[in-house]
Formats: structure tokens, sequence, C-alpha cells
């Protein structure tokens, strides 16, 4: 019976080294493994910061991208807005204000502003039969008429006025009115002018004709402005431009 108790605490003893190494095991696993979690759980967060990081660089690239965009973009528009309203044409300066260009003239120490409806970009196309006399330089007026018969003379009257303005202002000229034919209300004061007057022919005559085609013609002592509506007021200026020698 004490040879059975002997082994039987033997037995017991093993059974509880067993034990102790069973669960030395397992605290070892859980170790093993909490260790592995952990590094599993450092390397997750190494990569969210990572890509954070990542995120913020990318975000960066675009955010200075578009700020690159906006520059070029202002500038773009900034530069073609000044080489739509301001240039220069044979060395004079045009500068658009609302709907009016502005040349600027030098008299003398002075500089002046003549106000034209039209820059030369927009007077190209018009075209040119002929060359201007130099009854036009030699002689101190100008006479500029009409067919008071014209439908329409509102245009016909800016035009005159326009023409008036530039050849007294700017060209030293005196504007004389007149008009092609009479008539029995605004032409009965003025005299009667056309560029087949036999008595006119040595005078410089500018005749504004209310019609199309657009165009310059210069015959002798005479210039034929024509053109319909704004049309005639675009010939004025191309005329006024190359009486001036602005344009040639």
């Amino acid at each position: 019976m004490r040879k059975s108790r002997g082994e039987g605490k033997q037995v017991k003893k093993e059974h509880s080294s067993l034990e102790d190494l069973s669960k030395d095991k397992t605290e070892f696993k859980e170790k093993e493994q909490a260790m592995c979690d952990s590094n599993k759980i450092s390397k997750d967060s190494n990569r969210k910061g990572e890509k954070v990081r990542s995120d913020y660089y990318f975000i960066a690239i675009v955010f200075l991208m578009l700020i690159c965009a906006f520059l070029i973009g202002f500038f773009y528009v900034r530069q073609k807005t000044l080489s739509a309203y301001q240039y220069y044409y044979n060395n004079y300066k045009f500068v658009r204000y609302g709907n009016f260009w502005n040349l600027t003239l030098k008299n003398g120490y002075f500089e002046e502003q003549w106000v034209l409806r039209y820059s030369p970009r927009e007077l190209l196309d018009i075209p040119v039969i002929g060359n201007m006399s130099d009854v036009f330089k030699s002689k101190d007026y100008v006479y500029i008429t009409f067919n008071p018969f014209d439908e329409e003379l509102s245009y016909v009257a800016l035009a005159a006025g326009d023409l008036s303005i530039g050849l007294s202002r700017f060209l030293n000229k005196k504007p004389i009115a007149a008009c092609t034919q009479q008539d029995d209300q605004g032409c009965l004061s003025v005299k009667i002018v056309n560029c087949s007057s036999e008595e006119y022919k040595e005078e410089p005559i500018i005749f504004l004709n209310h019609k199309s085609p657009t165009m310059l013609i210069f015959e002798d002592n005479c210039v034929i402005v024509q053109g319909y509506g704004f049309e005639l007021l675009r010939s004025v200026d191309l005329l006024m431009l190359k009486y001036y020698g602005v344009m040639k």
C-alpha cells in the first residue's frame, strides 16, 4: 500500500509537471502571438503613416499644379486683353477706351489724343483705288459734300462731323460744307460741289457717298468716301489715317 501511495504521488507529481509544461507552452504561444500581433500592428501603422504622407504629397502636388494653371491662365488672359486693347501701328500708339480708339499724336512738346471709331487693323480690308492728290496737302481747306437726297442721312452727318474734327484739329484744314445738288432745306445756304464740277476741279473735295460697297476712291482732286451705315464711318477713319500718314 505504501508503494502504491508513493507511486500515486509520483504520478501526481509527473501530471503536475506536465500541466505546468503545457501551461508554459500556452503562455509562450500567447506571448509569441502577442508579439506577432504587435509587429503586425506596427507594420500596419507604418503603412498607414506612409499612406497618409503619400496622400499629403499628392494633395500638395495637385494644389501646386492648380496654382500654376491659375497663374498661367491669368497672365495669358491679361496679355490677350492688352494685345486686344492696345497696340502700335507704324510707331503710332492706339489704345481702346470703351467703343473708341485713342491715337496719341505729338504736337511739338505736347501730346494730343485723336479719338477714332476704328483702328488700322479694322480698316485693312477696305479697298482703296488711286492715290491722294497733292491738292489735299497744298490747300488749307477741304470741301465736304454729300447728296441731300440719300437715305438715312444721320450716318452722313456723323461722318461729316468726324471728318470736320479730324481736318480742323489734327490736319489744320478748314472743312467747308457743301451739297452735290440743291434741295429745299439744308443746302440752300451752301455751295453746290461735286466731283465733276468744272469750277472746282482744282479744289480738294471729299464726297460722302452713302452706299455699298465700302471703299475709298481717289480721282484727281476728289476723294469718294463710300460705305453704307457704319461702313461709311469706317471709310472716313481710313481716309483720316491715310491723310495724316499713319496708314500708307
